[in-house]
């Protein structure tokens, strides 16, 4: 695993930082759960020879357990809510 060492930055700069970073992230996360959504819909796991999404999302895209799961209930619980009040719809992306 890479480490990054921060310590020349300037408080202000951290902390300006870290702020955009989660920005950044969350619109990530958004675009990412939409995706494994898609995904899912269409069942191109199956394609990629993995018997459900978890097991392609551990496996092929070598996410975490935990964050497999966490991705996936959050993307069947989008698909189920197909409402405009979705991030990825807000932010203008398809």
């Amino acid at each position: 695993m890479r480490t990054y060492s921060l310590r020349h930055l300037a408080d202000s700069t951290l902390r300006h930082d870290l702020q955009q970073l989660v920005i950044t992230d969350r619109g990530t996360t958004a675009h990412l759960i939409a995706h494994i959504a898609e995904f899912l819909a269409r069942k191109l796991y199956l394609e990629d020879g993995y018997a459900s999404m978890y097991d392609d999302c551990v496996g092929e895209l070598r996410m975490s357990e935990d964050i497999a799961c966490r991705r996936i209930r959050a993307a069947r619980a989008a698909r189920r809510s197909r409402s405009s009040s979705m991030p990825w719809r807000r932010a203008g992306s398809t």
